[in-house]
């Protein structure tokens, strides 16, 4: 008897760095939204571009191409994220937002 496992949401992103980590706890919901819409329109182009190189081409050639592109993307966002890892910013700041200038009399 042989059994099948898929990892899940939580099990895909063990041993990478949790974005959760990096976001603030008041935008923690946006961040996981806009993760997820991310992911589910990449696998609809994902799916359009190798249905239309299958076309253009042949199933084989398209889904070595595919693959290779896959490779390629991994192992280059793998580089990037090893460049230097990120601060956390300071608890209650927002990366990106300037502060309120401070009022004058």
């Amino acid at each position: 008897m042989s059994t099948f496992w898929a990892p899940g949401p939580s099990e895909a992103v063990r041993g990478h760095h949790d974005p959760a980590d990096r976001t603030p706890d008041d935008l923690a919901g946006q961040a996981l939204g806009l993760h997820a819409t991310g992911m589910a329109a990449m696998q609809g182009v994902g799916a359009v571009l190798a249905g239309t190189l299958a076309q253009l081409t042949s199933p084989a050639t398209a889904m070595t191409m595919m693959a290779a592109a896959s490779v390629t993307v991994t192992l280059s966002l793998a580089v990037l994220g090893r460049r230097g890892t990120r601060q956390p910013a300071d608890r209650g700041t927002h990366p990106g937002v300037l502060p309120e200038p401070a009022a004058t009399d």
